[in-house]
């Protein structure tokens, strides 16, 4: 589900703005960063697009952050630019998807009268005449277009106040099991967060699934031919390992590669997980425990595994096929991320990423 284009006119510090989201020639987003001072309307850019996708998925699942019929953002005259009378917002998606939303300093039929203005934008006459606000979308007259782009890729949002808490602060992370997830098999269930919050202890319990589909459906044993192994008296039969190979094994070598990066360290490294009794995901080098706890890592360290396994998690979550890191490169959808440190490490991943700093 991507986003094409975002219009805002008189909210918060913003008079108008327009951002048209630019697309390579395959059809694939750029990534957009947006950079401004402190209070110059970054953030509430970001909300209206947050507002945006949380309003598709209340449409398509049962399963979302905010009750339905609900918003995320706060909709109050509050947020009209001071000086002017009314504000507007407008985000389009691919597939003539969109969401428009009007707020007024007073009822509509007080506005007309007082200020003896009347937009040209056809919405303005749907605004009810005693009603300060007015939001709407497509999204339930097209729901199965809504939902089938809603699954097509990877769709985060890391607010600034995210939070996972370090080791050191808190000896309970230090105790912390991994257990295998539980998901949801019905209709109107997607089994996934738009906003991504404490979200460690999920990817840790998804990790633990990861590892087990990995060595129950990807392990492959082969068995030589008898013929070759003929002897005086019987022919011996003899099975050999053959690797891991499936859709779980290409997401656990993504992870590592990941994991090479944010450790700053290169070698013969792999997850692995203690028994049943104290069931916690380790960190391998060299057939040796490393890092006994991935809780343990340092705050820096568990901030940047824990966006990229997030966004693998969603990724692997969705209906789309996952073969390399360039799957999701090239054809999720946008990743949105305030105040991120060492951004560059973000660079295999962010052709499909508006961050803003």
């Amino acid at each position: 589900m991507y986003l094409q284009r975002i219009s805002l006119e008189n909210v918060g510090p913003i008079d108008k703005v327009e951002i048209n989201l630019s697309f390579h020639a395959n059809g694939c987003p750029k990534p957009c960063l947006l950079v401004g001072e402190n209070g110059s309307g970054k953030s509430l850019v970001v909300a209206h697009i947050v507002n945006a996708l949380l309003s598709a998925k209340q449409v398509a699942y049962d399963d979302t952050e905010v009750e339905k019929g609900k918003v995320y953002k706060y909709r109050s005259p509050t947020y009209i630019k001071s000086g002017s009378s009314f504000s507007y917002s407008e985000t389009i998606f691919d597939g003539d998807l969109w969401v428009k939303e009007w707020q007024l300093l007073s009822k509509r039929s007080d506005f007309e009268e007082n200020l003896k203005y009347c937009s040209i934008r056809p919405e303005w006459m749907q605004i009810p005449e005693t009603e300060f606000s007015y939001f709407d979308s497509n999204f339930h007259l097209q729901e199965e277009k809504t939902k089938k782009l809603l699954n097509q890729g990877c769709l985060l949002y890391f607010p600034v106040n995210r939070f996972e808490e370090p080791a050191w602060l808190n000896y309970d992370n230090l105790t912390l099991r991994a257990d295998y997830t539980d998901l949801k098999r019905t209709e109107r269930f997607s089994n996934r967060q738009l906003i991504s919050l404490f979200s460690l202890k999920r990817n840790q319990n998804w990790l633990l699934d990861l590892l087990l589909d990995r060595n129950i459906y990807d392990l492959h044993i082969g068995k030589l031919n008898p013929e070759l192994l003929k002897t005086d008296f019987k022919e011996i039969g003899i099975n050999f390992f053959g690797g891991w190979h499936g859709a779980s094994t290409n997401i656990y070598q993504s992870i590592l590669d990941i994991l090479k990066v944010v450790l700053r360290t290169e070698g013969n490294i792999r997850f692995g997980a203690n028994s049943r009794k104290d069931r916690r995901i380790v960190v391998m080098k060299d057939e040796q425990q490393w890092i006994p706890n991935i809780f343990q890592l340092s705050t820096g360290e568990t901030q940047l595994l824990n966006l990229f396994l997030s966004i693998l998690r969603d990724y692997d979550l969705s209906e789309a096929e996952f073969n390399s890191l360039e799957d999701i490169s090239v054809k999720s959808c946008h990743i949105l991320l305030s105040c991120f440190q060492k951004s560059s490490l973000l660079l295999p991943l962010t052709r499909h990423y508006l961050y803003w700093v």
